[in-house]
């Protein structure tokens, strides 16, 4: 598990998150400073790569709280019969 230390308001927050994705910021980063130096405007776009896992496990969370606020069950949402029930 990565470390964690607590922010200003106590709360804990992991320190390594941003780590694995620091040399694509810093990338970009030179990019645009060396746009800047040369006074050319360059569009950037920064991704990051996220593991099947917890994609799966994240949108899961959301579709059965998006179902809950509209009155359909996990249950309803699995099978085809969705479409009958009246949202």
């Amino acid at each position: 598990m990565p470390p964690l230390r607590a922010d200003r308001l106590g709360a804990p927050v992991c320190t390594n998150v941003v780590r694995p994705f620091a040399y694509f910021v810093k990338r970009k980063l030179k990019k645009m400073a060396t746009s800047i130096t040369t006074g050319k405007p360059v569009q950037q776009m920064v991704t990051m790569p996220l593991p099947k896992r917890a994609f799966l496990k994240e949108s899961t969370k959301y579709w059965i709280r998006y179902g809950e606020k509209n009155g359909v069950t996990k249950q309803q949402m699995e099978t085809m019969e969705i479409e009958s029930v009246g949202i």
